[in-house]
C-alpha cells in the first residue's frame, strides 16, 4: 500500500478514497484467505455461511460508500472479483454483476466481462461444493 500513501500525498482532496481502496482491497484479501485456509468445509455449517454473508455485506457497503468522483474506484476491479467469488445470496450476486458491468462500460476492458463470466461459473461450481479457490486459475484470466 506504499503506492496508495504516495498518491495521497499528491491527492490531499481525496483521503476517504484511497483509505477505502486501502480498506476494499485488504477485505478482498481476508475474504479470499478465509476461503483458501478453511476450504468447502467451511461453508457447511450455518455460522460459517452467515459469517461469508456478513463479509460479503461489510464489502458491498464500503464499496457503495466510496466517494462519487473521487479517483481510483477502476483500481477496484480484482478486489471485487475476488469479493463476488465468495456470494452465497442472490442480491449480493445481482450487485456485484452490476459493479463489474459499470467497470467494463467505463474502462471498454474486455477482460471484465470475461471475469463476469468466470463469476457466473463459480457461482454455479458452489453448490457442487467446490472451492472457488480452486477455480480461480481454470479461468486463466487477471481481471482488471
Amino acid at each position: 500500500f506504499g503506492c496508495l500513501r504516495y498518491c495521497s500525498q499528491t491527492q490531499p482532496d481525496h483521503p476517504a478514497a484511497l483509505d477505502r481502496i486501502e480498506n476494499l482491497v485488504r477485505q478482498a484479501h481476508n475474504i479470499y484467505l478465509r476461503q483458501a485456509l478453511h476450504g468447502s468445509t467451511l461453508y457447511e455449517t450455518e455460522i460459517a455461511t452467515r459469517e461469508s454473508i456478513c463479509r460479503l455485506e461489510h464489502f458491498k457497503n464500503t464499496l457503495e460508500a466510496f466517494p462519487t468522483g473521487s479517483p481510483g474506484k477502476q483500481v477496484l476491479v480484482w478486489a471485487t472479483f475476488i469479493a463476488a467469488s465468495d456470494c452465497i445470496l442472490e442480491e449480493h450476486k445481482a450487485f456485484f454483476e452490476k459493479v463489474l458491468i459499470e467497470n467494463y462500460n467505463r474502462s471498454k476492458f474486455v477482460n471484465v466481462l470475461e471475469g463476469l463470466a468466470q463469476l457466473r461459473h463459480i457461482w454455479a461450481r458452489r453448490s457442487e461444493g467446490i472451492r472457488w479457490t480452486h477455480l480461480l486459475p481454470q479461468g486463466q484470466l487477471l481481471v482488471m
